[in-house]
């Protein structure tokens, strides 16, 4: 029988080699869009030093990924499952700390989960910010305040959601007197305050330029829109677990009073004030929320935890040891078993990413280097090398009804992704506009791409 230990230590390079060999033999990319353009970001920010304090493009995130990203997408690919499976391995730590048994159980679960394993074989900010959250978590679980109040301080600029997150610790330390690690836990926001301010003039900037303002962009759906989508998100074994571990919280005080209560403001608060506040942000159709399911790799670590503790009450029930060992067994063989089924790890492009390279390769042969391109569709500028943010290479297909913006030569890639979003842009307007000439039309009626060469 293999020791825990052992266990620990092979599960960190076995997941990453696999998750990286499944990575790197993919024919496509995992989210060709949010995921692509944060590349983006942290590839052209030396070329364009206000992407370092850019909102949507997280500060945090451009910094940390800019190196990499000078190496290419799988570099930053790379990074991004190391950092899952080396938070999986610290997740394994917190679950110790919480004296849960089978703490083991908590990485799989985690790393495993349908949303966390393609979220970490992209360019996308959730796998960054679940990492820095677990270590955030590491540090004030094993008495590390100021490690822990440091990092976490990032935890907003990496994403938005910090701001859900980070006060659940402020008020963990505040009831602790742990006066320190309260203000250190807004270092992250003093810094790029007085950085921002001193560049940009303007000492509001992370207030004032948030891009998640106004009026909404996508919709709306239903308040159990995530609830619903569980199997995709969770998980059905993992989800079933986290409802075992809300019962515990509500019915077993004995379990949390033996660690003063930390269990629940640093692990089931934080992660249920997440699920509900997106939720919320769904149903009313705020902060420019588009009801992906993604957002959750980011809390994903939190909840891996809950359903453990779930998990840790309903094995009692069985009083003898071997029939626990077998039904977490059988439990973890589901989890992957489940997750395996949706084939989310083994990417295949789908018709709107083969459609989208077959129409790149057109543009990249119509299209001299000189020439602009206009395009929505972030991962078009990866398959052609553009930097997205160099107004001479590229602009978004809007601009081209802008005489300032064209020159003759100039290519546009509609498509019926993020195109469609654009002002301006439909289709029968277009074929008939006297300065667009219509080179080549693909795709089918979900998907569809259109090149127009500027005349």
């Amino acid at each position: 029988m293999i020791r825990p230990q052992l266990l620990k230590i092979l599960f960190f390079p076995i997941s990453a080699a696999l998750l990286i060999l499944a990575a790197l033999t993919a024919d496509g990319v995992h989210d060709p869009g949010d995921g692509v353009m944060h590349y983006l970001f942290a590839r052209y920010a030396p070329d364009h030093p206000d992407l370092f304090l850019d909102h949507w493009g997280k500060p945090g995130y451009v910094t940390f990924f800019t190196l990499p990203a000078q190496l290419g997408y799988n570099a930053v690919v790379i990074i991004n499952i190391l950092l899952a499976t080396a938070g999986a391995w610290l997740l394994w730590s917190c679950a110790e700390s919480l004296k849960l048994r089978f703490a083991w159980m908590v990485a799989p679960l985690y790393l495993f989960a349908p949303i966390v394993t393609p979220a970490a074989m992209s360019g996308l900010t959730e796998t960054l910010f679940a990492f820095v959250l677990i270590v955030g978590l590491y540090g004030a679980m094993h008495g590390r305040h100021v490690l822990s109040a440091i990092v976490l301080s990032l935890l907003p600029y990496v994403r938005t959601e910090g701001i859900l997150v980070l006060p659940f610790f402020m008020v963990w330390w505040l009831f602790r007197r742990d006066f320190r690690a309260l203000l250190l836990s807004l270092s992250g926001t003093v810094v790029l305050t007085v950085v921002g301010g001193i560049i940009k003039d303007n000492w509001l900037w992370l207030w004032n330029e948030n891009p998640y303002q106004g009026e909404p962009l996508y919709g709306h759906g239903t308040w159990y829109h995530y609830i619903g989508m569980n199997e995709f998100i969770w998980g059905i074994p993992l989800t079933v677990m986290i409802l075992a571990g809300i019962i515990t919280a509500l019915t077993n005080r004995k379990v949390f009073l033996q660690s003063p209560y930390r269990e629940i403001w640093l692990v089931y608060a934080p992660a249920f004030c997440f699920l509900v506040a997106h939720s919320i942000f769904w149903w009313q159709g705020l902060y420019s929320s588009l009801g992906l399911p993604r957002v959750f790799a980011a809390i994903m670590p939190l909840f891996a935890l809950v359903g453990l503790r779930g998990l840790n009450s309903g094995i009692l029930l069985l009083k003898n040891p071997v029939r626990q060992v077998q039904l977490v067994g059988l439990i973890l063989l589901l989890h992957l078993g489940l997750m395996a089924k949706q084939k989310k790890w083994l990417l295949r492009p789908d018709k709107e990413q083969s459609t989208l390279q077959v129409s790149a390769d057109i543009v990249a042969k119509t299209a001299a280097r000189n020439n602009k391109v206009f395009c929505s569709y972030p991962v078009v500028a990866h398959y052609l090398d553009r930097d997205i943010f160099d107004a001479w290479q590229w602009a978004y297909v809007r601009m081209v009804h802008q005489p300032e913006w064209r020159r003759s030569g100039d290519v546009m890639l509609w498509e019926t992704h993020f195109g469609v979003y654009e002002p301006g842009m439909d289709t029968l307007q277009l074929d008939t506009t006297s300065y667009l000439e219509r080179i080549y039309s693909g795709g089918d009626q979900k998907f569809r791409n259109i090149i127009y060469r500027v005349k």
